[in-house]
């Protein structure tokens, strides 16, 4: 069966999904890396201010949205493009491991993925290199407007809180 991308795992579904959790691992090395790609990439024309990503919503502009270069992506870091670069005969792996409905709950979804993937933690593999490429955790200064996360939280999350 042919395809035309390049990814595994989920299926890519961008006409229902925003974005999707993706890991990139380099199978002759052991190492990988964690990210999130759009599907969709923002129009800049007239008369699209608004941009409500969830395409569920009966807000959603199909004209304020092109399709991104998710096809072909294959990450945007810099430590990883230069890992790939010094070692091109290396097998690489490109999975979806979710997709997300709107902008705010794949920010999120991104940074659940890394805590729980562990790559905060400095492990490494068996040449000592850290496990993960990954370096930063990506900045969450909102929260989520729409959220369709299917996981519930582990602890009384309203204990954790003095009023």
């Amino acid at each position: 069966m042919s395809t035309d991308h390049h990814w595994i795992g989920v299926k890519p579904n961008p006409h229902e999904y925003f974005g999707f959790i993706y890991v990139i691992t380099d199978v002759t090395a052991g190492r990988y890396y964690v990210g999130k790609k759009q599907y969709w990439a923002a129009r800049r024309i007239k008369g699209c201010r608004s941009k409500v990503t969830d395409k569920r919503s009966s807000k959603w502009k199909s004209k304020c949205w092109s399709e991104s270069d998710w096809r072909f992506y294959k990450g945007s870091s810099k430590n990883l493009q230069a890992w790939m670069e010094d070692h091109p005969t290396h097998q690489y792996e490109y999975r979806i491991v979710k997709q997300c409905r709107a902008k705010g709950t794949l920010h999120y979804s991104e940074i659940e993925a890394l805590v729980r993937s562990g790559c905060l933690w400095i492990r490494s593999c068996e040449t000592g290199e850290p496990l993960f490429f990954n370096r930063q955790i990506p900045a969450c200064k909102f929260r989520p407007q729409d959220f369709y996360g299917e996981e519930e939280w582990l602890i009384d999350v309203e204990g954790l809180v003095d009023e």
